[in-house]
């Protein structure tokens, strides 16, 4: 789950717990903006955090296309 704000995080958090699917988290990574954001996805219990070293588009693109390319 790709995670740009704390709000995302909090949006995220509230849709899956009125659906009853809290624990889906810990089947997910988040990929987040920024550390700060990665602490509040860290409360969801996320299987694994990253983060973006800098907090901007490009660096979310890279985080993820490095993840695939890793998980490949």
């Amino acid at each position: 789950v790709v995670f740009y704000s704390p709000r995302s995080v909090s949006f995220a958090q509230r849709l899956l717990q009125q659906h009853g699917l809290a624990h889906a988290f810990a089947a997910m990574d988040a990929f987040c903006l920024s550390m700060p954001i990665a602490g509040e996805a860290g409360k969801l219990g996320c299987q694994r955090l990253h983060a973006c070293h800098v907090p901007t588009h490009q660096a979310m693109m890279e985080l993820l296309s490095d993840s695939v390319r890793d998980a490949v």
